[in-house]
């Protein structure tokens, strides 16, 4: 088996080969493909860019890995498992038949086919991450829907939904306006006056709000309203439409908001619970290692 040590190595190999000396300057864009090309290879946060105070110019800074290199050591035991399972599975073993189709391994050591990290990804979350390249070199996209979860716990509606906007620059630097009176009519970071009444409207579908602009995306916390039987104008479609009445009840994804909010819940989790095993398996895992 392939202990920390050797792990490590491996790790810091990728890293040499992409960064052979820790201490080149770089320029911005160069710095930057470097850290996403590391942090992409290990889903991980790798890797940071920080601007050089004295000569100008950006560094490549290697983050603290040992997190990365327990996650790879529990991947490994999972895989070992899975292996010693099969193997006596295919030895015709009864018992353990019974068991592939009652309780895969061990309850509570693995829940799906991505060691536990995740259930589902989310509808759409493909398009934020290629919308937003930083959310891959912090968590996979399994992590990332989890994290939308977390935002608005006890909302009602789980999916991602769309608002359509000639406004998206400013929305994702301002986000969305309370005070219509500010704003000029036609800006819809202002109250929008529909047959819902005032205030922000969303549809789960990409097509019906990209006809009104380019996209945003949001996580949505417990509408006001939610119409499944509204007509669009523009599409002569009927569909679900979801209305809310303030900004705070919107998360804009993709945002600087959301993916700060997203680096600090993957860097807060515990990884022995992520993947359902005890910090003292892990331990003992890591003494048969040596």
């Amino acid at each position: 088996m392939a202990c920390s040590i050797e792990i490590e190595k491996t790790i810091n190999k990728s890293i040499d080969e992409k960064l052979p000396n820790k201490q080149d300057i770089f320029s911005k864009n160069a710095a930057k493909k470097i850290s996403d090309d590391l942090n992409n290879l290990w889903g991980f946060n790798l890797t940071d860019v920080r601007e050089h105070s004295g000569i100008g110019g950006y560094k490549v800074i290697v983050n603290n890995f040992q997190k990365l290199v327990d996650r790879e050591l529990i991947r490994q035991k999972l895989a070992e498992k899975t292996f010693e399972r099969d193997l006596d599975f295919f030895n015709g073993d009864v018992a353990l038949m019974e068991q592939e189709f009652n309780d895969p391994i061990e309850q509570g050591e693995i829940d799906d086919v991505d060691y536990g990290i995740s259930q589902e990804t989310k509808e759409g979350v493909s398009d934020i991450f290629k919308q937003s390249p930083e959310l891959a070199s912090i968590g996979t996209s399994q992590e990332y829907s989890a994290y939308l979860d977390s935002i608005f716990p006890n909302s009602k509606v789980k999916d991602i939904v769309y608002h359509g906007t000639t406004n998206k620059k400013q929305i994702f630097t301002e986000g969305f306006k309370n005070n219509s009176e500010l704003y000029p009519s036609d800006d819809d970071r202002a109250y929008e006056s529909g047959e819902l009444g005032y205030g922000y409207y969303f549809t789960p579908s990409q097509k019906a709000a990209k006809n009104y602009g380019e996209i945003v995306a949001v996580i949505l916390n417990n509408p006001d309203i939610t119409n499944e039987t509204t007509f669009n104008l523009i599409t002569n479609e009927r569909g679900i439409q979801h209305f809310v009445k303030t900004q705070k009840q919107i998360h804009i994804l993709g945002s600087k908001q959301d993916i700060e909010g997203f680096k600090d819940w993957v860097n807060s989790k515990d990884d022995s619970n992520q993947y359902g095993i005890s910090q003292e398996s892990i331990d003992e895992y890591k003494k048969q290692c040596k």
